[in-house]
């Protein structure tokens, strides 16, 4: 138990040692702290003292048990497919017009112009 006591006490200590309340935990301190909660939990502790030993909130070790077991990683996130509409460049009447998803409207170039912008923006 003593054990326990001292790596609950030393795992508060590092997770108050951030810039901010706010800031997020390093992935190794936040795979140490889930570790400790698993531990503490299957010894019968509630999640509210598992709380207040690592001086976070319940709402915290609650997302935290959620979470599935796996080794900490950082998560490679896709990009999100978007629909399109493919126009026949030689049928399409008027000018090119595109809208960005956040509403950036770009109007007026040619075909090259248009690529060559995109290329340059990414």
């Amino acid at each position: 138990m003593k054990s326990q006591d001292h790596e609950g006490a030393r795992l508060a200590q590092k997770i108050a040692a951030r810039r901010t309340p706010s800031s997020g935990l390093t992935s190794e301190l936040r795979a140490e702290a889930i570790a400790y909660a698993r531990r503490r939990v299957a010894q019968g502790a509630s999640q509210a003292t598992v709380a207040r030993e690592l001086a976070v909130t319940t709402m915290t070790v609650s997302r935290w048990l959620s979470l599935p077991m796996t080794p900490a990683r950082p998560v490679k996130r896709r990009p999100k497919m978007r629909r399109v509409q493919v126009v026949d460049m030689k049928r399409a009447s008027g000018a090119i017009v595109v809208t960005t998803p956040r509403g950036f409207r770009i109007e007026g170039l040619d075909f090259d112009a248009l690529c060559t912008l995109i290329t340059r923006c990414g």
